[in-house]
């Protein structure tokens, strides 16, 4: 059987405003928000639109838990496949119960009914084919899965649910169509799950994507009283000059103030306050008002990565190297994760400073030591012929020869080829002892009981900074946290920099803690 392709969608079909992209998917049977009610949201259908017609290459979109996100998903790419002839989508559930639903929404649009149905040659779960030419995937967010294919329009639902190193095997799928006059995208939708996950760690990259937002009071439908739909007595009495009922009438008024009057959404409002009762204050707050939570349920959540001027965060430039004072190695090892080298100096006072860091990857233990030696000139070898054995990656000394040396003590291979090439008399000392317990000093330094930093970080040293901010510990349910840090599965959650920093605070510390309260 051939299949004739028919370019069947002409420009004047095509959605070109807002308000007709909205009429679209009124005849599909769903009406979205079209404005937002809360202070710096955006409506719900604005973010369509911005998917629609591709504003930013990357977009990721947090919206409130059960407030249509996926279902708004699935309608714009339903509308892409239609009116754009030949355009291709991959759309990656996190979980494959998340990939069933988009799937699920996307068969009523094409079903007998749906009102999509003629313009679809055939629809099944690994692909839709458009009689237009378009087609679209619906993908578990496995490795396997995101391995394959190159659609112009890459969107994952739920993001922040996904594995990391799903994720970046998926950022090389979309590519542009340029036959077709059709620019790769990338969109990312999710509910904020994780204090630290997906979303968090792009929001707080160097170059963050832009985010849109919105919650669940965005998208419920109006509380005006009518057609059957409840009405804000609280708001009603505010306007008529009456003094607020204690407690509310509705248990979202605090949250509200009767701004849902104004709604133009889809959810009702006994849906959300069912939702609010049983939620905890940290998922309603996160996963059902888009609000950040950046400091929750991280092992060092104390730790300041603004840079100051004075010391009074953990980042400054007053963290520079002293050469009236000794310097130590903090040293853990890797090969697919990186070996870390800290250059570590303490104060009098008992402050420690890391003042620099070498941070490589698949190197192995001698090539990683000619990082670190040749800057003090123990191996004998030019600095040319060092940059050119190790790719020009150097601390930025010189700087004075470590006294001490503190590796990793599980690690016997690195801790002998420490000690055959120091051979200026720095000796190699190893401390062993539980995570917990190395964690617990190193947030007695990370900020005192005195409000006071006993850790400064020069800002050069860049992927300790990072991890210090970002290492998570295990979630044992919304809002609760265990003592251990989470698994650093898929390099998810990674701090070879802060055990490095870990493993020589330990050894040079261990019960006496110098200076702090």
């Amino acid at each position: 059987m051939v299949l004739h392709l028919r370019r069947h969608a002409l420009d004047s079909d095509r959605p070109e405003t807002p308000a007709q992209l909205h009429a679209f998917f009124a005849r599909l049977g769903f009406s979205i928000a079209t404005q937002a009610v809360m202070p710096g949201m955006t409506a719900p259908m604005e973010a369509l639109w911005h998917i629609y017609r591709r504003t930013w290459p990357v977009l990721q979109v947090m919206g409130g838990r059960g407030s249509g996100k996926t279902r708004g998903l699935s309608l714009v790419e339903a509308a892409k496949a239609k009116f754009y002839p030949g355009y291709s989508i991959a759309h990656i559930g996190a979980t494959r119960a998340q990939a069933m639903r988009c799937y699920g929404y996307f068969r009523q649009y094409v079903g007998p009914g749906g009102g999509l149905q003629g313009d679809v040659w055939k629809t099944r779960l690994t692909d839709t084919v458009w009689r237009n030419g378009s087609h679209m995937e619906v993908l578990p967010g496995t490795v396997n899965a995101v391995s394959g294919g190159h659609p112009v329009l890459m969107s994952i639902d739920e993001f922040d649910l996904l594995d990391q190193q799903v994720f970046q095997q998926a950022i090389g799928m979309p590519q542009s169509d340029v036959a077709a006059g059709y620019s790769s995208q990338i969109v990312l939708t999710s509910a904020l799950y994780h204090s630290n996950g997906a979303m968090r760690t792009l929001l707080s990259s160097d170059q963050p994507p832009v985010t849109l937002r919105w919650t669940v009071i965005d998208a419920m439908e109006p509380c005006d009283g009518r057609r059957g739909r409840p009405a804000c007595l609280d708001a009603i009495a505010a306007h008529s000059g009456q003094p607020p009922s204690n407690p509310p009438r509705c248990p979202l008024w605090d949250i509200c103030r009767g701004r849902a009057q104004n709604a133009t959404g889809h959810k009702a409002r006994e849906d959300v306050i069912h939702e609010f009762d049983l939620a905890d204050d940290f998922t309603w707050r996160t996963q059902y008002m888009s609000e950040d939570a950046e400091r929750a349920g991280l092992v060092y959540e104390h730790f300041d990565a603004n840079a100051s001027d004075d010391g009074s965060t953990n980042v400054t430039a007053l963290a520079e190297y002293d050469p009236s004072l000794q310097v130590y190695w903090g040293l853990d090892e890797g090969w697919e994760h990186p070996s870390v080298c800290l250059f570590i100096q303490q104060r009098d006072d008992g402050t420690f400073v890391v003042f620099d860091e070498v941070y490589e990857r698949h190197l192995e233990h001698d090539r990683f030591l000619d990082c670190l030696h040749q800057p003090f000139g123990l191996d004998g070898r030019s600095r040319e012929s060092w940059f050119r054995a190790v790719r020009g990656t150097k601390p930025r000394g010189p700087y004075a020869k470590p006294r001490r040396v503190y590796p990793d003590p599980s690690a016997k291979q690195l801790q002998a080829a420490i000690a055959r090439r120091l051979r200026s008399g720095a000796r190699v000392r190893t401390r062993q002892t539980m995570v917990a317990d190395g964690v617990s000093l190193l947030r007695r330094y990370v900020r005192t009981n005195r409000n006071e930093r006993r850790l400064l970080i020069h800002p050069r040293c860049e992927n300790l900074i990072r991890e210090m901010g970002s290492w998570r510990l295990t979630q044992a349910a919304p809002g609760v946290w265990e003592d251990e840090p989470e698994p650093n599965v898929g390099n998810r959650n990674p701090s070879h920099a802060a055990d490095a920093l870990r493993y020589a605070m330990v050894a040079m510390v261990g019960r006496r803690l110098p200076g702090v309260a």
